[in-house]
């Protein structure tokens, strides 16, 4: 039987999210952040019938924010008391920004679909 092994090539969405972003200058990541809570808040403010356009701007947002939490993890100095609790408020960020990231895409995709399909009704 062929036993299934793991190379250093094997990547997720999200390995491949975090290269992404650490490539990205920190005026992209701010741009992107702060563009996707702008639009999120007009549309949901102005529009709530297409809060699933606002989810899609609020995952965009999440990108911008975890982003820059891998930019600064990637930097960070790794020595002194200061530093450690600053990476733990940065792995703290980064995390909450995937978790909404991913529940604000996935809100979209389905708000997007019940939209389109006249709320699941056939």
């Amino acid at each position: 039987m062929k036993s299934e092994l793991t190379t250093g090539t094997d990547e997720s969405l999200f390995v491949i999210l975090a290269r992404h972003a650490r490539e990205r200058s920190p005026r992209e990541l701010w741009t992107t952040a702060l563009g996707g809570v702008v639009n999120t808040a007009i549309i949901w403010w102005q529009f709530p019938a297409l809060h699933w356009l606002a989810a899609g701007f609020s995952a965009v947002a999440a990108y911008g924010i975890g982003g820059l939490s891998e930019r600064l993890l990637a930097t960070r100095d790794i020595e002194g008391h200061a530093s450690r609790w600053r990476g733990m408020a940065l792995v703290a960020v980064r995390t909450i920004a995937v978790v909404g990231g991913v529940t604000a895409a996935v809100a979209a995709v389905l708000g997007f679909m019940a939209a389109a399909l006249g709320g699941w009704q056939h």
